[in-house]
Parts: C-alpha cells; structure tokens; sequence
C-alpha cells in the first residue's frame, strides 16, 4: 500500500478516537468534577438533586423561568393595587365670605399627604364596600348605641372625618361603617359604583407550597408561600364559628401587619390582621353577603357543638370514620337554645355526614358548610343514629 494512503488512514483513525476521547471526557466531567464538585449545569439545565435517591427536579431554562415569575408577581402587584384604598382624615378648608375661586392661596396645608394615610382597605364590591381592620375610636363607641336617633345622627357626623381614596386618588365620601366583633374587622361602604374588584380564592383550593404575596401600606410586597391551614384547634367544635388560620412559612414582619394577601392568579387570598395572623378570605364570605342584602353583620345558624372525626384514627369496626358527632360543650350544651338543628330533630350522639350533598371530612367541616350558606336555606342533613342512616330539612336562621 502507498504510504500515501497509509498516512490519510491514520489521520482518520486519529480523528476518529480524537472525538470520542472527547465525547468521554465531557462527560466525566459534567458527572464527576462540574456537577458534583461545583455544581455547574450543562447544556441550560439546572438540576436539584436530594440525599434521597430518585428524588430530583430538573428546570430546564431556569433563567426564562425566574424572569417569567418576576413579571407575574409585577402583574399581580400592579392589578392588585387597584382594589387597595386608603383612609384619611378628612381636611377641611374654611372659605371665607365672599371668597372668589381665583382668589383662593395655595396653601400645601390643603392637601393630603400621600403617606399620611390612617390606614389601608380592599374593596369588596363594585358599588363601594371595603374592609378593613381600621376602626377610629369614637366610630367604635358609637357604633354600639346606634340604633337611637341620636347615635345615628352622631356617627354619621363623625363619618363626615374621613374620606377614602383610590390608587388614582379620586376622593369618595363614607356612608356607612359596620363591625364584625367575631373577625375584628370592619366594613366601610363609600359612595362610589364601577369599583374594581377581585375574585376570591376558594378555602379548599388552597394548597401547602402555595407562592402569595402580601401588599402593605406602603405599596412594599413581600413574597411567601403557604405551609398549612389552622382550623379550630379545640376538641369541641361548634358549627356556627368558621375561622381558619393561614400558617405562612415566614413569621410575618410588623410592617405587613393589617395587609392583604394574594395568590399568583391575582384572586385575593386572604387577610393579615394587626397582630399578624393570617385569614383566608373566604371566612369573611358570608358576612359580605348579609352586607349586600340589608348592611348588617349576621351569620346563617345551625347551633350544634360537634367534635370532628375525621381528626381521630378511628378502629376498623366504627361504621364512619368522618363526620361531625353532636357532643355536649363545657357547659353540657350539645345545641344553642333554639337551635335550628335541634329543632329539626337531631340529637346528641347524631353524627352527621353530609349537608345539601356535601360530605363532612378533613377538607369540608361542619363550620366551613355552613359558612357557605346563607340565612333561610334549606339544607338536607344526612346523619347516622344508632347505626341507621336519616334525612332530615334544616332551615338555617338568622344568628
């Protein structure tokens, strides 16, 4: 053979084992040296891997990933904005007699600061009511006498103090304000109509590792997640009281105290109160719907104390493992007087398994199905006594 030839087929040969030392070595050292000793990815990859085998997540363009988060929670924040409100003490400026629009002063003293607010709402309605867990003192103690002319005619004088303002500043007069003792929040109705509002996130959608973001006061947002749900942690339940506490993975700096929550999709969440304990949003539903109908706070009454089964391992032999077992209270209680499902027929050691179809578990309690109903419904109660199942109509009453 020509040495020629003999020289261009080594120098294939060469090539050929020149690529794949090549090939190897890369991924030695994606395997061995980057990954393992600095952990640098490949190929826009990132991997996160845990002592756990088999257990990994890989994102693939994580920089497209961070930036794509960045700008929801920008959108978010800015839409969310537009149901805040704030609450000012109203200015008053004095016009003398005779006293011409043109010959009025600038006087900076006739302004509103724009951080000199007295506190911060959510609009709940269109047509103009909010929360919020502001209440001014004197409202306070007038609100408890007012169903007298005089307390009437007094608070809505002292309502004339304040004035409420959008985020486009326009200024709206308030006409109403209602406190809910139970939630320690109160309700502010403003004369205005074509609000935007918000959807509200559902109590059984929420999940634990959900990312939401609180907007404060301050227009500042702080970005957490969700960990758990808090129900009624007493042994003793009782079906007319449904307040749920959101455990956040974050303990909630002073400064977002008295925000508002929301989650990715722009639905409002929930509510921080001012001593930093977080609300979902969805316990404050049926005191809006009583305000929408005749502007007082009132809850739809079922009246029973109820210890739930679905928080105990029950034996294998117990005919239901869930549901809600009437039970007597610390007074020996198991109704409220006039209760309405006592009136209906139920009794203690009833265990009750459903309501209108909706089954009693972990996820639907007792209290959480009823705070979904409003007063007057009826609703059909299927519970076991004495290991038969029956049906029995309850008419939910104004509390």
């Amino acid at each position: 053979m020509p040495s020629k030839h003999k020289l261009v087929i080594i120098v294939v040969i060469a090539t050929i084992f020149g690529l794949f030392s090549g090939v190897v070595g890369s991924i030695v050292a994606r395997v061995y040296i980057l990954e393992d000793a600095f952990n640098v990815p490949l190929f826009g990859e990132l991997s996160f891997k845990e002592q756990q085998a088999g257990s990994s997540i890989v994102i693939r363009n994580a920089k497209k990933v961070v930036v794509e988060q960045n700008v929801k929670i920008d959108e978010v924040a800015r839409s969310s904005r537009e149901s805040l409100v704030r609450i000012y003490k109203r200015i008053r400026r004095e016009t003398k007699k005779g006293e011409e629009k043109d010959d009025i002063v600038f006087n900076i003293e006739n302004y509103y600061r724009a951080d000199s607010f007295l506190s911060q709402g959510f609009i709940l309605t269109s047509d103009g009511w909010m929360v919020t867990e502001f209440l001014p003192k004197d409202i306070a103690v007038l609100l408890k006498g007012v169903k007298s002319t005089s307390s009437k005619l007094a608070l809505d004088k002292a309502l004339e103090d304040f004035v409420v303002l959008d985020k486009n500043e326009n200024q709206y007069k308030v006409l109403l304000v209602v406190h809910d003792v139970v939630s320690g929040f109160t309700y502010w109705k403003i004369n205005a109509s074509g609000l935007p509002v918000k959807k509200f996130g559902l109590y059984n959608e929420i999940s634990s590792g959900q990312i939401i973001l609180a907007i404060n006061s301050k227009n500042q947002i702080w970005l957490t997640s969700i960990s758990g749900i808090i129900d009624d942690e007493k042994e003793l339940e009782y079906s007319d009281l449904f307040d749920p506490k959101l455990v956040l993975n974050e303990k909630v700096e002073e400064s977002f105290f008295s925000s508002f929550l929301f989650d990715l999709n722009g639905n409002i969440l929930g509510v921080i109160d001012g001593l930093g304990v977080a609300k979902p949003i969805s316990s404050f539903v049926a005191c809006i719907n009583c305000l929408l109908e005749d502007n007082v706070i009132s809850r739809p009454a079922f009246g029973v104390y109820y210890i739930d089964l679905a928080k105990y391992i029950l034996d294998e032999s117990a005919l239901v493992k869930k549901g809600a077992l009437i039970a007597r209270n610390e007074k020996g209680a198991s109704f409220d007087p006039l209760a309405p499902a006592k009136i209906a027929g139920l009794k203690e050691g009833d265990i009750i398994i459903s309501v209108d179809g909706q089954e009693i578990d972990r996820e639907n309690s007792l209290a959480y199905v009823i705070a979904n109903h409003k007063i007057g419904d009826k609703v059909v109660v299927e519970y076991i006594r004495q290991g038969k199942f029956v049906q029995v109509d309850v008419v939910l009453e104004k509390k």
